[in-house]
């Protein structure tokens, strides 16, 4: 079952009372909001997870959801059919990184915060993107065994349901890597899994392997007050052990491993100990926000464990020493290392060492770093895909963006410490668009 539990003394407020936040929006607004540079190249959307696409005439919906209906009926939204996974454009607010926002804003505005595994691991999902891209060639060989990109390509009867596009062409993605496990360990598989979780996960791990394929979609036309943590404890720990692969990239990688282990272990002992003192200062370190009155405001706390790559898969975390210049015991490789030998060995610069240095938090030896307000990694992937139909030979070069692309806000009905009980929880929100490209843009590389 899921685990709720309190974390500070103070009511939730009211969303709407600290945010930018507008009750609806539609499906072509929220990517204006949350993606602005891919949004200026969108032409027609032909498929959202955001209610219909635009020719099928979407609009904006008001309607208020309750706590309990929307957000903790995991079984419910699994029971969905395909077609039933989108998410309604109510209580929706964009951000480029749905996730850290809802996190911080839950943190330093006072809402109640719900997470799921899903969430989790598709922001996990997104920064590996961002790491493969920026090392493609060197990492080559980790995944595929040909030169340049090969062609992948779903064939269906319309080009419709391009969330089942998605999903599909991950399985021709398994059939085509070096590594088995690729494709599962990638796709989420959760007790709060649903269809669109899935979708997103399967846009992502697209947009990660970019480099090696290219995909076609075809068809022959025959006509925190309080934080829940939902799912079951055996979903995190499975969450917690995805993590171990990562260690298999390369140092900075093992370096990113050390940063999600003692946040993610944190979230399976919650579901143990949910009112323990140490769940709790574990929960009020998430994401400060903090200006010192010179320079940008920075962000200290453990959900900079999430945002270790910049979006051209550049290192963002502590600096690391280059592995050439790092002098080995031959009895201790890098991904066999404790996190205190990691660290010890890899850091330019220990800031476990510096007692004057305030701003960082050390879980489990592992130092975190300040995110730089203004610098926040985007949190979704995006991806070319050649739209063919194959009785007229029309084809359309089109791009799908998937990611954690807002936070929606729902309402405890005082079910929970607040004030009014309306519009006072939060949660990162996944979403997806794939839409017709204009004018002459490059493909996305």
């Amino acid at each position: 079952m899921p685990v709720t539990f309190k974390v500070a003394k103070h009511k939730a407020e009211t969303v709407a009372d600290s945010a930018n936040y507008t009750a609806a929006k539609t499906a072509r607004e929220i990517l204006n909001a949350a993606c602005p540079t891919q949004s200026r190249n969108a032409g027609v959307i032909r498929g959202t997870s955001f209610e219909e696409a635009e020719s099928k005439g979407l609009g904006p919906a008001a309607k208020k959801f309750n706590i309990l209906s929307k957000f903790t009926k995991a079984a419910a939204r699994r029971a969905q059919p395909a077609s039933a996974s989108e998410t309604t454009t109510n209580n929706v607010i964009p951000n480029s990184n749905g996730f850290f926002h809802a996190l911080s804003e839950a943190y330093n505005q006072h809402h109640h915060l719900i997470l799921r595994p899903d969430d989790v691991w598709l922001a996990i999902l997104v920064q590996f993107n961002f790491f493969v891209n920026a090392n493609s060639e060197a990492l080559r060989a980790s995944f595929v065994a040909h030169e340049g990109q090969k062609t992948l390509e779903v064939e269906r009867g319309a080009l419709a349901d391009f969330g089942e596009f998605a999903r599909a062409m991950t399985e021709e993605i398994e059939k085509n890597v070096v590594d088995s496990t690729l494709r599962a360990w990638a796709l989420p598989d959760f007790s709060t899994t649903t269809v669109l979780d899935t979708t997103v996960a399967s846009i992502m791990l697209m947009a990660t392997l970019k480099a090696y394929f290219q995909y076609v979609f075809s068809s022959i036309e025959c006509g925190i007050p309080s934080v829940t943590l939902e799912g079951e404890k055996a979903d995190w720990e499975k969450l917690l052990g995805r993590a171990e692969k990562l260690k298999e990239y390369g140092i900075e990688n093992i370096a990113w491993y050390h940063l999600l282990v003692p946040v993610l272990t944190r979230f399976v002992k919650a579901f143990d100990e949910p009112e323990a003192q140490s769940n709790i200062d574990f929960w009020q370190k998430v994401a400060r926000y903090e200006f010192q009155g010179s320079g940008s405001p920075e962000y200290s706390g453990w959900a900079s464990a999430f945002t270790v790559f910049d979006d051209k898969g550049r290192w963002i975390g502590l600096p690391l020493k280059k592995q050439d210049f790092v002098s080995f015991d031959t009895s201790a490789a890098p991904e066999s290392m404790t996190a205190d030998e990691f660290w010890t060995k890899f850091l330019t610069y220990d800031p476990r060492r510096d007692t004057h240095y305030r701003n960082y938090l050390t879980l489990d030896d592992t130092p975190y770093h300040v995110v730089d307000a203004g610098r926040i990694p985007p949190c979704f992937a995006e991806v070319d895909v050649l739209l063919v139909n194959k009785d007229t030979g029309e084809e359309t070069q089109t791009s799908m963006v998937a990611g954690m692309i807002a936070a929606e806000v729902g309402s405890s009905l005082e079910l929970l410490p607040s004030e009014s009980g309306m519009e006072d929880v939060i949660k990162p929100l996944a979403g997806w668009w794939l839409f017709e490209k204009q004018g002459r843009e490059a493909p996305v590389l």
